[in-house]
């Protein structure tokens, strides 16, 4: 079968909706490698799926860290955080790549090395799912986003945001059913 790549952040809402889709992939005898800091390992580890640990500079929460008030800055550190992560998963992946990349809307790290090594690539996003007239709803934002980006790319500074995909996915199936209790 196939090894998969999920690439995801240390936080419950990210990491405990896609867990179901998870232990599915390892039931149906795939090899999953999960990407995430070392507080979430033992949970990913009972899906079946092979921990990848990484460091990362996001709180966390499990230690009682809390997450900044502000939106923009809650955007920049996933931001920091990817640029932190990406090397660290190429390092470990280089003499094991992946056939396929599934990431969370936050494990952009995922992205980046679907693309720099042409895979197949899913994004889950069960924390954000845009809607029918999200672009004219979020234009300001996506705008500030876009701008911040081409000149945080333009100037060589890691400040800016990366451009977020909205690909929802969901399953419920015999191994969804099964990890429930995640």
């Amino acid at each position: 079968m196939s090894h998969i790549l999920m690439v995801s952040v240390g936080a419950h809402g990210h990491v405990n909706p896609n867990l179901p889709v998870i232990a599915e992939l390892v039931d149906r005898g795939h090899r999953v490698t999960y990407a995430i800091p070392e507080s979430f390992a033992a949970t990913v580890r009972s899906t079946g799926a092979t921990p990848l640990v990484y460091t990362s500079g996001l709180p966390d929460e499990t230690r009682g860290e809390q997450w900044p008030s502000d939106p923009i800055e809650g955007m920049s550190i996933f931001f920091e955080d990817a640029v932190r992560v990406l090397p660290q998963l190429e390092a470990a992946l280089a003499d094991d790549r992946p056939d396929a990349v599934l990431y969370d809307i936050a494990g952009y790290p995922g992205r980046a090395l679907a693309h720099r090594w042409s895979l197949p690539l899913v994004q889950l996003s069960p924390a954000l799912v845009a809607w029918r007239g999200y672009e004219e709803d979020m234009a300001d934002v996506l705008t500030f986003w876009a701008s911040r980006s081409t000149s945080a790319i333009r100037s060589g500074s890691r400040t800016g945001s990366p451009t977020w995909g909205s690909t929802s996915t969901s399953t419920r199936s015999a191994g969804a059913r099964r990890a429930a209790s995640y």
